[in-house]
């Protein structure tokens, strides 16, 4: 019986061992940067470190940080933290925005973007919580960018793109520690309200288009051609039995204009 007692004494110390080697060690994840805590301040370097070189890799207070891999630890003393390098892909939902045109569109943008190394710290420490400041950030310059756009120019993709990347970038690096790889819009939307608009509007500019060209075929001048040169003083000539001519007279001044006949409108 004392035998057993023994070993089974063994066994309890071997497991208690165990525990004390596990609380020991920390863990930093694969594609992970880890961050040391003493006594719940992060370490820093106490001096200046250098390579065999002479080369200069650390200053004196900057943080110490730890790769992937197993790494030794006091129980109860140190703590480890850690934050993915990895990129990684964030969508905005949809928001309504108001246009400079008063044109209301429903907008989605994605969002690449990855933590910096070196300064990781700030990703863990100078911010709550990284990505829902960095979502914040980007739809706040959203909505002031598309405020000052007309629905019209939406279709430039590339140029707002890069407006929304430079609005975004030097914020999130320095304060932190994220490095925006691109921003970029990914649906808009209009409203029924601004749907109904639009369709208004083309309607109407392929209308005026059709009378332009009515216009052209009937009489032989064109519309916006003739609108330039009446401005210009220059003289305009048509009629049913003469070829439109155009000239100056009189120093460049309008002497006569003669009307253009009334044509059927266009079915």
């Amino acid at each position: 019986m004392q035998a057993i007692a023994q070993i089974v004494a063994l066994g309890a110390g071997g497991v208690t061992t165990s525990i004390g080697a596990v609380k020991s060690l920390g863990f930093v994840p694969e594609g992970h940067v880890g961050v040391k805590l003493r006594w719940g301040k992060v370490v820093h370097y106490s001096y200046n470190k250098y390579d065999r070189k002479s080369n200069k890799l650390h200053s004196m207070g900057d943080v110490i940080y730890y790769g992937p891999g197993w790494r030794w630890i006091i129980p109860y003393t140190h703590k480890f933290r850690t934050v993915s390098l990895l990129e990684q892909v964030m969508d905005l939902p949809s928001h309504e925005i108001l246009l400079a045109d008063d044109m209301i569109f429903e907008i989605s943008a994605v969002i690449n973007f990855r933590v910096v190394e070196n300064i990781a710290y700030k990703a863990l420490y100078k911010v709550d919580d990284y990505k829902d400041a960095l979502n914040k950030l980007c739809i706040t310059e959203l909505r002031e960018l598309l405020a000052e756009q007309t629905h019209g120019e939406l279709r430039l993709a590339k140029v707002i793109n890069q407006a929304l990347f430079e609005a975004v970038h030097e914020i999130a690096y320095e304060k932190w520690g994220i490095e925006v790889l691109s921003f970029r819009l990914k649906e808009t939307k209009p409203d029924e309200h601004t749907k109904a608009l639009i369709q208004l509007e083309q309607a109407v500019q392929m209308r005026v288009n059709l009378l332009q060209k009515h216009i052209q075929a009937t009489t032989g001048i064109d519309v916006a051609m003739a609108s330039v040169l009446l401005g210009s003083g220059t003289l305009i000539s048509s009629g049913p039995s003469s070829s439109p001519r155009s000239g100056t007279e009189n120093g460049g001044k309008i002497s006569y204009l003669e009307a253009v006949p009334e044509q059927p409108f266009p079915a």
